[in-house]
């Protein structure tokens, strides 16, 4: 029966964007383990688009860029029972009068709708002699009788200087598979959580009010790979906002910062991916100027392009920065860049700043070593938890942890067990700590076997949503020289999938290690990085001669 199933659910794939705004296919759609989105924009490195340079250099977002925060109170109804939902909520007209209210950023089940769950080991929706729970683990399937759905709502006014702009809808984070409208138009669908969610909603957005409606359901096929050992929660779990860019935007961008071979001068290579949504060609002018702390100019370049139409096209640029200060956790030396745009008249359309380090990050010698020194890894595991806002966590509170991480000499967080939100990392940079940025995988409920039925790690069918997971951290956080090591997940088996986002990863950036702590006897792994093992057993793994790669401990060790 479950390959019947998966059979059909792949097939409704063909047809998703269209029936996606159709209630009737909803099921079928959140138990399809192919449909990971709708409409979904390709994640791009993060960033704030400014207006000119001194907004830029400011971070001066209130006056000197297009953002519109959507934080705050929303109109929100409930129902435990999956067939009980709102059908007509995205209507403009819909009257939700006899609704609750709802705080965004914020969990449902912290503000008295549902209950909080927590679980090891497992699921959340399998127990076995409860007729509203699954049975038994049978992804891609969940409880359609019991499958909490919240429903939201709230009106936004448009800016009026909004008006000919490229304008995106992001939800930073979404825990649940959440069904977007605009002013009653379905504009997108996403599944994964720790990770943003961003839609182009220029077509359906339009001058003045406008009503944003979002029905999420609790379980999806998703839940299968968020099965971590903490509260299991579901609501928008990070900022919700909108952004504007010019039609021709810089829609991406990515900086290499190694140091040479003497580890003095830095070698900076920047490519910029801009986008011409226009339905004429343009011709505009890329730049990017590199300042140093002492506000010095230390390299600067400008190339001018025409795009067609519809069209995108990437601009790269390479110098050699001579006596830079490296970065180091110890010496978190930052540049700031500044990328822009302009139009043929030399006005700026945009601008675009990122603080970037000089490092380089190796393996040799069975060490791990950053700018040509072993470094001895002194690290936390961090999750976002916070006993009153759940899984919304405020920069005071990472500040804290910040502070608490520097008096104990800690060097080094792992993301356990999946992307932190992007100003965190921001102040991993700015402060000095060394990140292993971990993917949100974690399949454990479903075992380690490599049998039919066992670990989704080995099903060719779960790879698309592998691949999409790890894919959305590296490029939203590819930028951060605080990250030295990326991880492919935790606790959910080895087999095919691993060994492909391992192949995929090791090509998209050869610059770091990557790590999976389920690969400690196999090959697609850079560095063993075991939970649990004894100290014994370290000191076995150091003195083999057979050992090639350095341990790092993931978690901690039994006596």
């Amino acid at each position: 029966m479950k390959n019947i199933v998966l059979f059909l659910s792949a097939a409704c794939l063909l047809s998703a964007p269209i029936f996606g705004q159709q209630q009737e296919n909803r099921f079928a759609e959140i138990t399809d383990p192919q449909l990971l989105s709708i409409n979904k924009l390709p994640p791009h490195a993060s960033f704030t688009s400014y207006i000119d340079e001194t907004s830029a250099l400011n971070k001066d977002k209130a006056n000197g860029s297009f953002y519109l925060p959507l934080n705050g109170t929303w109109k929100f109804h409930y129902t435990e029972k999956f067939k009980e939902r709102p059908m007509n909520f995205m209507e403009p007209d819909f009257n939700t009068a006899d609704w609750k209210e709802i705080k965004v950023p914020g969990n449902w089940e912290l503000q008295g709708f549902g209950d909080p769950i927590y679980v090891n080991v497992g699921y959340e929706f399998v127990s076995p002699g409860f007729d509203k729970y699954l049975q038994e683990p049978n992804p891609p399937m969940v409880p359609e009788v019991w499958n909490p759905t919240g429903t939201y709502r709230r009106d936004f006014a448009l800016p009026a200087n909004w008006k000919g702009k490229r304008i995106f809808l992001s939800a930073d984070a979404v825990k649940g598979a959440a069904y977007f409208y605009l002013n009653g138009e379905f504009i997108g669908m996403s599944k994964a959580g720790k990770v943003p969610v961003q839609f182009d909603i220029t077509p359906v957005v339009k001058p003045g009010e406008n009503t944003l409606a979002v029905q999420m359901h609790r379980f999806s096929d998703a839940n299968y790979f968020e099965g971590q050992d903490f509260w299991r929660l579901t609501g928008f779990e990070r900022d919700v906002y909108l952004y504007a860019q010019p039609q021709t935007r810089i829609a991406d961008f990515e900086v290499q910062t190694p140091l040479d071979s003497s580890f003095k001068n830095g070698v900076f290579k920047l490519d910029v991916k801009v986008q011409n949504d226009e339905v004429k060609a343009r011709s505009i002018s890329v730049s990017y100027r590199l300042i140093d702390h002492a506000e010095q100019t230390v390299a600067h370049g400008e190339k001018a392009i025409k795009l067609d139409k519809n069209s995108s096209q990437s601009v790269s640029f390479a110098e050699t920065i001579n006596d830079v200060k490296a970065w180091t956790a110890e010496t978190p030396n930052l540049y700031t860049l500044l990328i822009s745009t302009a139009d043929e008249t030399g006005k700026i359309e945009e601008c675009i700043p990122s603080r970037i380090g000089f490092r380089t990050v190796e393996i040799k010698n069975k060490q791990l070593l950053v700018n040509g020194q072993p470094i001895l890894v002194k690290g936390v595991n961090v999750h976002e938890h916070d006993p009153l806002t759940g899984h919304y966590i405020t920069e005071e509170t990472m500040l804290k942890d910040f502070e608490l991480w520097k008096k104990y000499n800690v060097n080094t967080v792992r993301t356990c067990h999946y992307p932190q939100q992007k100003r965190f990392y921001e102040l991993c940079d700015e402060y000095g700590f060394y990140v292993i940025d971990e993917a949100n995988i974690e399949t454990h409920g479903m075992g380690y076997s490599l049998q039919a039925g066992g670990s989704l790690g080995n099903n060719p069918l779960y790879l698309p949503a592998h691949l999409d997971r790890l894919k959305d951290m590296v490029e939203r956080d590819k930028n951060h020289p605080s990250i030295i090591t990326w991880s492919l997940g935790n606790e959910a088996g080895n087999g095919y999938c691993f060994y492909e986002t391992y192949l995929w990863l090791k090509q998209r950036d050869p610059s770091r290690p990557v790590q999976y702590e389920r690969a400690e006897h196999e090959w697609n792994t850079d560095i063993v990085c075991p939970m649990y093992i004894s100290p014994k057993g370290i000191e076995a793994y150091a003195l083999n001669p057979k050992s090639h790669r350095p341990l790092i401990l993931c978690e901690y060790a039994h006596a």
